[in-house]
């Protein structure tokens, strides 16, 4: 049987982005795992004359964060010719900050990014990117786990999945 792939709670010109966790993410010197407080900045490149941007709330306490709530709708043109070469050559930028400590200004802790080409095919991107020192210089520990959800595929073709199903045939039924 074939599923068309379908996000129904989505309007046709959102995109959905869920920060979902940061995985083993590197503590900076002077700080432990439990004083460690982060956040994640988005930025979707879209307009490109002023992309838009979200940010997830902070989590202190883990070097594997847990980013609740973080899902963050981008406004998007399925049918603009702009936004169609975008999303084959931009990336969605992903930073990782720390709060050093009070009165003092937020500090990088690694930069992430995620190809937006794969939505040509499949409506849902479901990954765990690798952090890197400020753009894309230096690979470091750690990741962040990224789920981006628009409710159909920009491609012409459908994405769908075959599932296997299986079916009860009732033979015969008899009333008494």
């Amino acid at each position: 049987m074939n599923v068309i792939q379908v996000n129904n709670d989505l309007g046709d010109n959102d995109l959905e982005v869920t920060i979902l966790r940061g995985i083993n993410l590197p503590v900076p010197s002077g700080f432990s795992s439990a004083t460690l407080e982060t956040y994640v900045m988005i930025e979707f490149p879209y307009p490109t004359e002023t992309p838009q941007t979200g940010r997830t709330r902070h989590t202190v306490g883990s070097i594997n964060a847990e980013y609740p709530e973080s899902e963050h709708k981008f406004y998007i043109k399925r049918n603009d010719a702009k936004f169609r070469r975008l999303m084959s050559r931009k990336e969605l930028k992903l930073a990782v900050f720390y709060k050093p400590g009070f009165l003092r200004s937020d500090r990088p802790l690694g930069t992430a990014s995620i190809k937006l080409a794969a939505l040509e095919q499949t409506c849902t991107i479901h990954e765990s990117v690798d952090l890197f020192e400020s753009e894309h210089k230096k690979k470091i520990e750690g990741k962040l786990e990224i789920k981006l959800r628009i409710k159909e595929a920009l491609g012409q073709t459908k994405a769908s999945d075959i599932l296997p199903q299986r079916w009860l045939v009732i033979d015969r039924f008899e009333e008494s």
